[in-house]
């Protein structure tokens, strides 16, 4: 499979555990996020080979048209909705307008 090189990125901060992370979101031409690149300060660590497999595994589920809602809805969240991993931080970030 050839991989295309999309058009549209944009930058995104987000904190969770204390830590920040930047993603990269890429939009396919309608203007819909088609992928994600997550990426923590602590280069090489835990949490930053967590949060780039959270890029990857979001990337696939949207590639196989999964909503964002629908991995957002199937992720392990605190009673109170907050999220628990960095994954359920990404998918929250990308819920919102600004993403």
């Amino acid at each position: 499979m050839k991989r295309t090189q999309l058009p549209r990125r944009a930058q995104v901060q987000i904190e969770f555990a204390g830590q920040e992370f930047t993603f990269g979101i890429g939009r396919d031409d309608a203007g819909a996020i088609a992928e994600i690149f997550v990426g923590g300060r602590k280069a090489g660590s835990v949490i930053d080979s967590a949060a780039r497999d959270t890029g990857i595994l979001i990337s696939l589920g949207l590639q196989d048209e999964v909503s964002i809602d629908t991995m957002r809805h199937a992720s392990t969240q605190e009673a109170d909705g907050s999220p628990t991993l960095i994954v359920v931080a990404v998918l929250d970030a990308l819920m919102e307008p600004r993403a």
